[in-house]
């Protein structure tokens, strides 16, 4: 049953797999039954057993996490990071059933509880395996809190561009416990401890890649939706979402050079996209997180460009050829007119279509039914529908 929990929800996660299963083996009286329940609240729609013997996914879904609202109560008494860990999965259940609200509450508790035990810190004497545990919880409550809402307030640990947590070790360090040769941080992190940590590209884990390239979207998403900045991934102007996109300082610059330092910091022989790459990280159990990284790259990309999408429309008509006016964002033209949002069009497109078929690729080995990265399940600020930055 935990196979399904390790190989198709939770591929890049916070639990270390081999721990935990040999303490489910040996000693199953010190596993929290709470955090169990939680992790079947996820993964039961995926083992066929039990699906059979509920009647179907969802039910097999929510019978287990029912059973773990029974223990809740219970588990707020004192904060632990099994219930912390327990919380975060029954806020990811409830986001993916359309729950929001519940889901909000289940992870400002979780949130609260983690604040408390300060996981954003090493534990003293604590083992490279636990305090990886932990950093790893903490980032995916940050990231989620910064993906389902505005930025965190200034000064919060969950502010993953100033909270001075370093990103999660390689995964095959995870697994054996050995303590990562060189400290990451975000991109564009401000902290004293990033600051003495550059960026070394080739370094960053695959979580770690995945936590940047999502907090890019989340960060790009809110301020297209004018809920403002902060987060994960790019330093805004206040005026960048109204600023026509060939200025430096507009939100599609900025956003473009936050996807450019991603693309540097990546080893450029194992995490750069390709079908031999996607079948090693399959053999590892792996290959949906690699594709969400490359996926949400696409994504931002065509984010970023769908918010001009009326401009585009207008100044390639058959009738703007001759209206400068047409190709204009607050007055403003752009340097190479028409020829411009011609580019931008046909970049939308490809980068359209370079989705489409990764989602193919990574299908034809495993199941869409059988594959889910947590951050998909959490919901994003509404973006723009038929306005766009600067359109008049």
């Amino acid at each position: 049953m935990l196979a399904g929990f390790f190989e198709s929800c939770f591929q890049l996660g916070f639990l270390h797999r081999p721990s935990f299963i040999h303490q489910l083996s040996t000693r199953p009286d010190t596993v929290s039954p709470f955090l169990l329940l939680a992790i079947l609240s996820i993964s039961a729609r995926f083992v066929p057993a039990l699906v059979a013997q509920h009647g179907s996914p969802t039910r097999a879904s929510e019978h287990y996490a029912a059973r773990a609202h029974e223990l809740l109560l219970a588990e707020l008494v004192s904060p632990s990071l099994a219930a912390v860990q327990g919380l975060y999965l029954l806020g990811v259940h409830d986001y993916g059933n359309g729950v929001t609200f519940r889901a909000k509450v289940f992870l400002s508790i979780a949130r609260e509880m983690a604040g408390a035990l300060k996981l954003h810190e090493d534990l003293a004497g604590a083992s490279v395996i636990d305090n990886e545990v932990r950093r790893r919880t903490w980032h995916f409550l940050a990231l989620d809190a910064n993906l389902a809402s505005t930025s965190s307030p200034p000064g919060s640990p969950f502010d993953p561009l100033t909270g001075p947590v370093p990103l999660p070790s390689h995964e095959q360090d995870f697994s054996f416990g050995v303590a990562s040769r060189v400290v990451q941080y975000l991109p564009g992190a401000t902290s004293p401890s990033a600051q003495a940590h550059p960026t070394v590209p080739g370094e960053a884990s695959l979580l770690g890649a995945l936590l940047a390239v999502v907090g890019i979207f989340g960060q790009a998403a809110r301020a297209l939706s004018s809920l403002g900045g902060g987060g994960g991934g790019v330093q805004i102007a206040d005026e960048s979402t109204t600023l026509a996109p060939w200025l430096e300082r507009s939100l599609f610059s900025t956003t473009q050079s936050a996807l450019d330092a991603w693309l540097s910091s990546l080893d450029g022989t194992r995490q750069k996209w390709s079908t031999p790459n996607l079948l090693a990280y399959r053999n590892l159990h792996l290959d949906v997180g690699f594709w969400h990284c490359w996926a949400d790259f696409h994504a931002v990309h065509i984010l970023a460009r769908r918010a001009y999408l009326t401009h585009m429309i207008r100044a390639l008509a058959p009738s703007s050829e001759d209206d400068p006016a047409a190709s204009a964002v607050k007055a403003e033209t752009p340097p190479e007119g028409r020829a411009y949002w011609a580019g931008m069009a046909e970049e939308l497109v490809a980068h359209a279509f370079d989705l489409v078929e990764l989602q193919e690729e990574v299908l034809r080995g495993r199941p869409a039914t059988t594959s889910i990265t947590p951050h998909l399940c959490v919901p994003l600020p509404p973006l723009l529908s038929s306005s766009s930055p600067g359109a008049s």
